[in-house]
């Protein structure tokens, strides 16, 4: 009587092995470019629905001032990447000053701003705190 062998499973099969891993990587491949149009379309909504012209408050990285002016939305499409959107007005010594649409952690206005910093400070204190007394009145506990 012969004896029973237990046959290997199918999925530790090498071959097998490298159709799972390359069927992954596919699958991952797809997600990530699936992930990366879903940007470019919420990208490209965002500028559309940014004003052609719009009032906006700047600061001017070569003389320092801060001013209000009505700018223009200008659209630069680089040849490797997303369009990049941004209104540009000149402050009264002539330099050019830029506030971003799309890229807005690239804005250095709201790093660098005397006026953005004041409103901080400001508004420092209606920020409740969760050690403080009355957080739990406000956010109660989920």
């Amino acid at each position: 009587m012969k004896k029973h062998e237990p046959k290997p499973l199918i999925e530790e099969h090498y071959h097998i092995q490298e159709l799972i891993e390359r069927q992954e990587k596919r699958s991952s491949e797809r997600t990530y470019f699936q992930e990366k149009q879903k940007q470019g379309a919420e990208r490209i909504k965002e500028i559309q629905d940014a004003r052609p012209m719009a009032q906006a408050e700047f600061l001017c990285l070569k003389c320092g001032q801060e001013f209000k002016g009505v700018a223009v939305r200008q659209i630069e499409l680089p040849f490797n990447g997303p369009p990049i959107a941004y209104y540009k007005h000149k402050c009264d010594k002539g330099h050019w000053c830029m506030r971003y649409i799309t890229d807005k952690w690239k804005d250095p206005f709201w790093v660098r701003s005397k006026a953005v910093a004041r409103d901080k400070g400001k508004n420092y204190k209606d920020a409740i705190q969760p050690s403080e007394e009355g957080f739990n009145l406000l956010y109660k506990k989920i």
